[in-house]
């Protein structure tokens, strides 16, 4: 008598779903694809949580869109106190050339130095901000 050759089959690891181990096959292997059934409470709970997960994806995309909206906001008033900032320097100016006074002069030169450096305070934001980006 022949001997027949040693076969060996072995499956390990986690497996969800059908598996066929197979020497030859002749003909169609239909294997339908269908998920285990879930209990209605696993259903709900599983629904609840999900759109509990929406709702908190939700908060965070608003509270992204907020921060960058208060951003916006800071760096357009920043750019505006930048430019204010310089009409007070040379409103400073024009009062320490057309002032009769020394008292005039020390208080031109005092909003002067202000405006100047309101002026490098913004200008030093900005350029913070530019170099994030």
């Amino acid at each position: 008598m022949d001997e027949q050759p040693y076969l060996h089959n072995e499956l390990s690891g986690d497996v969800g779903g059908p598996v066929v181990q197979a020497g030859h096959i002749h003909g169609d292997v239909v294997m339908p694809a269908t998920a285990p059934p879930i209990s209605p409470e696993q259903a709900e709970l599983r629904r609840r949580l999900d759109a509990r997960a929406r709702r908190i994806l939700d908060a965070e995309d608003a509270e992204r869109e907020a921060a960058a909206r208060r951003q916006e906001r800071f760096l357009r008033a920043t750019h505006l106190r930048k430019w204010v900032s310089m009409v007070v320097m040379l409103a400073s100016l024009f009062a320490a050339i057309v002032s009769t006074s020394a008292l005039g002069d020390v208080f031109a030169l005092l909003f002067g130095l202000v405006g100047l450096g309101a002026w490098f305070s913004n200008v030093r934001i900005l350029k913070r901000h530019d170099w994030k980006r």
